[in-house]
């Protein structure tokens, strides 16, 4: 029993590691590397770099004023506050994520995928939705929640026509 299982490890490893290792085609080249694996962080000196760095300020920044007043508020009751926060959230999660892929080289996920696009034309609307929301309501921390929101969601929509009318 105890045989079957180192053997069942060292299968794992050898099937694991080559592909852990194995380099993609369409990595971009890279400024930075160790052991074949690199960083291209000239990505975060192009427009659409400093574009995911500013829509992951402006979305923590509504995220703790959010979380950090009482009176930032989504009009609307439980639901819009649900709402509200589930997409500040799911943006806060999945930007950093495209951001890493990008610095790791995989920037075909913008130009070879409809990914990107997607999800960027999703969270504009509803973070436009959310900023609007959230400037219905009488506080001014609400306000300013609500300003970041409609920010954000210009700064995605940046990223949007950047994507498609630029090129």
């Amino acid at each position: 029993c105890l045989w079957a299982q180192h053997l069942s490890l060292i299968t794992v490893a050898t099937v694991a590691v080559p592909l852990i290792a194995v380099h993609s085609f369409k990595m971009a080249s890279c400024s930075c590397s160790c052991d074949g694996f690199g960083c291209n962080s000239l990505y975060l000196r192009t427009f659409s770099g400093i574009l995911k760095i500013i829509q992951i300020i402006l979305v923590e920044v509504a995220l703790g004023i959010l979380r950090s007043s009482q009176y930032a508020n989504f009009h609307g009751g439980q639901d819009a506050y649900i709402f509200g926060a589930g997409v500040l959230v799911a943006a806060l999660i999945i930007t950093p994520v495209l951001l890493f892929c990008y610095l790791f080289g995989r920037l075909d996920v913008g130009s070879t995928t409809i990914l990107e696009p997607a999800i960027n034309l999703i969270l504009c609307v509803f973070l436009g939705i959310s900023g609007s929301l959230a400037i219905r309501s009488w506080f001014d921390a609400s306000k300013t929640l609500g300003a970041f929101c409609i920010g954000a969601a210009v700064a995605y929509a940046i990223d949007i026509a950047q994507r498609f009318c630029i090129r």
